[in-house]
């Protein structure tokens, strides 16, 4: 079915991921995907944790994971993961507004969700922000896309960060 759908339409109206970064906890935004449902991005703390104070003699820092190396991981139960399509049409949606800021407070999470995809963010530093961009999470999710989907008898990925307490995910919805 998408072979069939023109890439120009497909953009259309992808163009205004811009609302990401603006989102605020606990809110839900919308964007427009001509001719199929919306892209839905919320913003969420991770349960069951709250920010700490940086140890003694530490200070919480703003760490950038933008173009940062990543290791990829597949899990889950063969075959029950996303439509690698799917997952494209929220990366590509990111990668149009490529240079927009995404800043992750301690244990707070951001997450975008298409039909059977879901990619999302996390940060999961107690005291440092992560800071990215979404050109940054559309190429990580893309490739996790491509490895961890139901037709590569995975059901999701997660790419952890080198010594930084964050992750990008894809998984079924």
């Amino acid at each position: 079915m998408w072979a069939l759908i023109p890439a120009w339409l497909i953009f259309v109206g992808l163009l205004n991921c811009w609302q990401v970064s603006a989102a605020t906890l606990g809110s839900t935004t919308r964007i427009p995907v001509p001719g199929f449902p919306d892209i839905v991005v919320t913003t969420f703390p991770l349960p069951g944790k709250s920010e700490a104070r940086p140890a003694s003699g530490k200070v919480a820092q703003s760490i950038s994971i933008i173009d940062r190396p990543c290791t990829n991981m597949c899990s889950g139960v063969a075959g029950s993961g996303p439509n690698q399509y799917e997952c494209s049409t929220i990366a590509k949606s990111l990668a149009a507004a490529g240079d927009t800021k995404i800043t992750l407070s301690p244990f707070l999470g951001t997450e975008w969700t298409f039909r059977s995809c879901k990619i999302f963010v996390t940060n999961q530093s107690p005291v440092d922000t992560i800071i990215t961009n979404q050109g940054s999470i559309a190429a990580v999710s893309e490739k996790l896309a491509a490895d961890c989907n139901a037709y590569n008898n995975a059901a999701g990925g997660l790419c952890l960060y080198q010594n930084v307490s964050a992750a990008v995910s894809v998984q079924h919805t």
